[in-house]
C-alpha cells in the first residue's frame, strides 16, 4: 500500500468523494462493540474537505458516534462487466454534531437560499440556537446550500421528500473530518493520511 504524504485529498480520490451519491458509514455500538453500517446521502465541503450528512438525534447511528466518535465510510463505484474497473474509497475520521434543528426550518432555509443568495441574512431567522457565530451560521448556510445543490430532486418533486426535509422532526448535521483515505481501483491501492 502506498502513502501519500501531502495535506490535499489526491485528484482521483476527491473526484469520487465528490461524485459519489450515498456512503456506507460505519458506527460502533459502545455496549456491544458491533458495528452498526447504513447508507447515507452526504456532502462534501469543498472548503474545508470534511464530509457532512444529516440525520435524527434519535437514530442508531447518532447514538453510536455520541458514544464514540470514531466512523468510517466507504463510497464506491461498481463494474459488474469487468471488476478491475471497480473503483471506491474507505474514509476514516471522527464525527461530530454542529447543527440541531427542526426539519420545516431546513425547508425553509432552502428556500429561502434558493430565492436570495445572500443566505446568511436570511438564515438567521430560521436558526434553532441564537448564539452562533457568524462564521458558525456561514458554514451551516454553505452545507445546507451543498445539500439542496446535490440533491435538488428532494427538494422540487412533491412527495419526493427524503428525511433531511420531511415532517417535522428534529435533524442533527454531522461534520466527519477526514484522517484517513484508502482508495482501490481494481487491485491497486493507495493510502492518503490527512497531516
Amino acid at each position: 500500500m502506498k502513502t501519500i504524504g501531502q495535506q490535499k485529498i489526491p485528484e482521483e480520490m476527491l473526484e469520487l468523494l465528490k461524485k459519489g451519491i450515498f456512503a456506507y458509514l460505519c458506527t460502533t455500538d459502545r455496549r456491544s462493540w458491533m458495528p452498526h453500517i447504513v447508507t447515507i446521502f452526504y456532502v462534501l465541503d469543498p472548503n474545508t474537505q470534511d464530509i457532512y450528512f444529516i440525520t435524527s438525534p434519535t437514530s442508531k447511528k447518532y447514538r453510536n458516534l455520541l458514544d464514540y466518535p470514531r466512523i468510517s465510510l466507504t463510497i464506491d463505484e461498481r463494474d459488474v462487466q469487468n471488476p478491475f474497473n471497480n473503483e471506491g474509497i474507505l474514509v476514516r475520521g471522527t464525527a461530530r454534531s454542529i447543527y440541531q434543528f427542526w426539519s420545516p426550518e431546513l425547508k425553509l432555509t432552502l428556500k429561502t437560499i434558493e430565492k436570495d443568495q445572500r443566505g446568511i441574512k436570511f438564515f438567521t431567522r430560521y436558526t434553532a440556537r441564537e448564539d452562533y457565530e457568524e462564521s458558525e451560521r456561514s458554514l451551516i448556510v454553505r452545507i445546507l446550500s451543498l445539500f439542496q445543490k446535490k440533491y435538488p430532486q428532494f427538494l422540487s418533486t412533491p412527495g419526493r421528500d427524503v428525511e433531511v426535509v420531511t415532517g417535522s422532526l428534529e435533524r442533527v448535521m454531522v461534520q466527519l473530518s477526514i484522517a484517513s483515505i484508502s482508495y482501490w481501483r481494481g487491485p491497486k491501492f493507495k493510502k492518503f493520511k490527512m497531516a
